[in-house]
């Protein structure tokens, strides 16, 4: 970023898009995001799904109509576990809206807390 006011402008766009998003996915529970993720899914037989946590697999292999291994599946809830199973991969990776929704959502709260922290050590 060329100067100080450039980058606080980029974080404040970045943290109120990831609001959106997050608010976007809270109003829109149930509405059918998983079944069009898997739209894409049936017709890409090597893709990863990314996933919040290993409860999804069950309920994600029931709604599918093709047969999913269990390493098809990549959980996001720590970062060794998600580097293992991409690291080297060349498939799809899809992402699961309740996935998609817990980064951005730690994405903003981990800017929330580093601005709290900024601003206490003024």
């Amino acid at each position: 970023m060329k100067n100080k006011k450039e980058s606080l402008a980029k974080i404040n766009h970045i943290r109120n898009l990831l609001g959106e998003i997050c608010n976007y996915y809270e109003v829109t529970r149930q509405c059918g995001h998983t079944a069009a993720m898997l739209n894409g899914v049936n017709n890409t037989p090597e893709a990863k799904i990314a996933i919040c946590n290993l409860s999804m697999v069950n309920r994600i292999k029931n709604m599918t109509k093709k047969l999913l291994r269990d390493d098809n599946f990549v959980t996001i809830s720590s970062t060794a576990a998600f580097s293992r199973n991409v690291r080297g991969s060349t498939s799809p990776l899809v992402f699961d809206n309740a996935a998609l929704y817990t980064i951005c959502r730690d994405s903003l709260n981990a800017i929330n807390a580093m601005e709290d922290l900024s601003s206490n050590k003024k």
